[in-house]
C-alpha cells in the first residue's frame, strides 16, 4: 500500500496542472500575503511599521548590527547590551539574512528593512512546500491546491508571521519542508537535504529549528524501521553529523555569545498551550467561535486555533479512521513515527502545568534538571504544537482522500476550505500593519546625540520593547551604544554584576561626560523623580523620561527644556 493515494483518471489538464502545482500554490501564497499585508511593507525604505511591539526588537537589532564592527562570532555586536554585547541571534533578526547583508551595509540607506520581504517570501514558500508535501499523498491537482490553502491561511502561521510580527518565528514553511523530506526515499541525497535544511533553520530561528529537529528524529526512526543493522548505523551517523553541523553554525553566528546556562530562561509552565486553544481564537476575531479565557500569565504564546473548517476536517478523519481497518493500516504504515513525534510535541506544549481555560487541572512534578535547565531552553512550550497541528492536518486530508472517491474528496475539501476562510474572514479583512513613529520630539536630543557616545539605562534591565522604541532609533541615528535592550536571551549573571557596578557608580557620582543616563525608563507621569546630579551634570525630565547628562553636551539655551528635580 503506497503513500500516495491515486484518485485521478489522469486527464491531460490534470497532468499539466499537477506538474506546476507548487508554483501555482506559491502564487496563492503571494496573493495571501497581499491580502493580509498589502504591498507597502515590501518597500525596504518604509521602516515605520516596524516601530512597535516585538518588531522593533528585530529591526533595531539589525540596525545596530549593520553599523557594528565585524567580530567573531560573525553575529556578535558590542554596541547593543554594551559593554557585554550580544548576538544578532538574540534580537530575532534572521541571521541568515542579516550577516550577509551586512557586507553591503555601506551601500544601503540609513534605515533599511528586510522584514516585509521576508514575510512575503514566507507566504510564498508556505504555499510552495504545502503543495510539495500534499503531492506526496495525492495525484489530484485540485485537492493539492485546496489543501495548500489550509496551510497558507493557517491561524498559527498568520498569528506568528503577521499578527505578532515574529518574522523569523513565523517561518513555518521550514516545518512543511521537513515534512516533505520525511516522505522522500531513504537515500544519500535525502540525507544531504536534511543537513542543509537543519543548517538553514538554525540560521533563522531556534524554536523553528526545534520543530524541524523533532521531524528529523521521526525520519531517523523511519530509517531505523529497516531491520538491517546498516540502517541503524546510518541513522546514528546522520544524527551525529546533523548535531555537529548545527553546533559549528551556532558557534559561527553567535549562539554562544552568552553562557550555556543563560539559554534556559524562566517561563516554562506559563508560556504553554491551553487545552481550549485549538478552538479558541483568543484576541483574533473568528466568525463561528468566541474568545475563551486562558490562565493568568503568557498562554497567548500557545495560540493554536485551528479554525472551523479544519476542526470539521479532523472530526471527519477521526470518524473514518475508527470505521475502516484499511485506513488504520495505512496510517500505521506511513505515519507512525510522525504521530509519535506529534504526541510528544503536544504533551510538551502543555508543559507540566495543564490548564483548561483559567483552571489548572494538573500539575506534574518534574526532576529539577528538566524543570530548571532542559525544558526552559524552549520555555514558550505552547509554540511547539505547530508541527503537531500540521501533521494532524496532513493526515486528516490523507484520510479523507482515502475514504472517498476523488470527486467526493474534492467536494468535501472545497466545502471545508470555504468554511475555514469564512470563519477567519473577520481577522483577514480587519488586519492592517500599524505604524508608530519615534516619540522624542524635543530638540534637546539633537544636541545630545552629537555630543555623547553611550546611552546607559539605570538600571540596565530587560525592559519591554515599547520603552526602547524611541531610544533605539535615537541611538542608531547617532551611532551610540546602549547598555540594555529587550533580548530573547542574555547572560543574567553578567547583567547582575554590571548593574551592581553601574548603580554604585551612580551613587558615588562617578558619571561619564560622554554618556546619557536614563533613569528606570518609565514615563515621568509617575511623579517627580529625585535624581543625583554630580557637579557638571544636570538632571530632569524630557519627553516623559528622566535623564542625567553632562552640561557640556547640552547648550545653555536648551537647559530650560529640562524640568529639573535635582537632589
Amino acid at each position: 500500500m503506497g503513500l500516495q493515494i491515486k484518485v485521478t483518471n489522469y486527464s491531460r489538464i490534470n497532468s499539466i496542472l499537477y506538474r506546476y502545482t507548487p508554483f501555482i500554490s506559491a502564487i496563492l501564497g503571494l496573493v495571501g500575503f497581499l491580502v493580509m499585508c498589502g504591498y507597502r511593507i515590501l518597500d525596504p525604505l518604509y521602516y515605520q511599521w516596524l516601530l512597535s511591539g516585538d518588531k522593533v526588537q528585530h529591526f533595531m537589532g539589525w540596525e545596530f548590527f549593520r553599523y557594528a564592527p565585524w567580530h567573531f562570532p560573525l553575529g556578535y555586536m558590542q554596541a547593543l547590551g554594551y559593554p557585554t554585547g550580544t548576538s544578532i541571534v538574540y534580537t530575532d533578526s534572521i541571521p541568515l539574512v542579516a550577516i550577509p547583508l551586512k557586507l553591503f551595509s555601506p551601500l544601503l540607506p540609513r534605515f533599511f528593512q528586510y522584514s516585509g520581504l521576508w514575510i512575503c517570501l514566507s507566504f510564498i514558500l508556505q504555499g510552495y512546500f504545502a503543495s510539495k508535501l500534499l503531492k506526496k499523498i495525492t495525484d489530484n491537482f485540485f485537492i493539492v491546491l485546496l489543501g495548500s490553502i489550509f496551510f497558507i491561511y493557517s491561524p498559527t502561521f498568520l498569528q506568528k508571521e503577521v499578527f505578532n510580527g515574529w518574522e523569523a518565528m513565523g517561518s513555518l514553511w521550514l516545518v512543511l519542508a521537513a515534512l516533505y523530506l520525511y516522505f522522500l526515499e531513504i537515500e544519500f541525497k535525502t540525507h544531504c537535504k536534511w543537513i542543509v535544511l537543519l543548517a538553514l533553520t538554525i540560521c533563522i530561528h531556534f524554536y523553528v529549528y526545534g520543530m524541524v529537529f523533532f521531524i528529523f528524529l521521526a525520519y531517523l526512526w523511519k530509517v531505523c524501521r529497516h531491520t538491517d543493522t546498516k540502517s541503524l548505523i546510518t541513522a546514528i551517523k546522520l544524527f551525529f553529523i546533523a548535531g555537529l553541523v548545527t553546533l559549528i553554525i551556532m558557534w559561527i553566528i553567535g549562539y554562544f555569545a552568552i553562557s550555556l546556562g543563560s539559554g534556559a530562561a524562566p517561563g516554562f509552565g506559563s508560556y504553554s498551550m491551553n487545552l481550549n486553544e485549538p478552538f479558541n481564537p483568543w484576541i483574533y476575531p473568528a466568525l463561528f467561535f468566541k474568545p475563551l479565557p486562558l490562565s493568568p500569565g503568557g498562554q497567548g504564546e500557545g495560540f493554536n486555533y485551528l479554525g472551523l473548517g479544519l476542526l470539521i476536517l479532523i472530526m471527519f478523519a477521526v470518524y473514518e479512521f475508527c470505521g475502516q481497518s484499511s485506513i488504520r493500516h495505512y496510517v500505521k504504515r506511513h505515519y507512525l513515527p510522525l504521530l509519535t513525534v506529534a504526541t510528544m510535541l503536544f504533551l510538551y506544549s502543555l508543559s507540566n502545568k495543564i490548564y483548561f481555560g483559567p483552571h489548572l487541572i494538573a500539575s506534574i512534578p518534574l526532576p529539577s534538571f528538566l524543570l530548571n535547565h532542559l525544558f526552559p531552553i524552549y520555555r514558550a512550550s505552547g509554540r511547539m504544537f505547530a508541527p503537531a497541528g500540521y501533521i494532524i492536518i496532513l493526515l486528516s486530508i490523507a484520510i479523507i482522500i482515502k475514504a472517498n472517491s476523488g470527486k467526493q474528496a474534492m467536494i468535501v475539501i472545497l466545502l471545508l476550505v470555504s468554511i475555514q476562510l469564512i470563519d477567519l474572514s473577520p481577522t483577514i479583512s480587519n488586519f492592517k500593519p500599524q505604524s508608530e513613529p519615534p516619540s522624542l520630539p524635543s530638540p534637546i536630543w539633537t544636541d545630545m546625540g552629537k555630543n555623547i557616545s553611550h546611552i546607559d539605562f539605570l538600571p540596565a534591565n530587560n525592559w519591554p520593547n515599547e520603552i526602547y522604541i524611541s531610544f533605539t532609533s535615537f541611538a542608531v541615528q547617532y551611532q551610540l551604544t546602549m547598555n540594555t535592550f529587550n533580548l530573547s536571551r542574555f547572560n543574567q549573571e553578567k547583567r547582575n554584576q554590571y548593574n551592581a557596578i553601574l548603580m554604585q557608580t551612580y551613587e558615588k557620582g562617578n558619571l561619564k561626560e560622554d554618556t546619557l543616563y536614563v533613569w528606570n525608563p518609565w514615563p515621568a507621569s509617575q511623579g517627580c523623580v529625585v535624581l543625583k546630579a554630580p557637579p557638571g551634570f544636570i538632571a530632569g525630565q524630557v519627553d516623559g523620561y528622566w535623564i542625567i547628562v553632562s552640561k557640556k553636551t547640552v547648550p545653555k539655551a536648551d537647559t530650560t527644556l529640562l524640568k529639573s528635580c535635582i537632589k
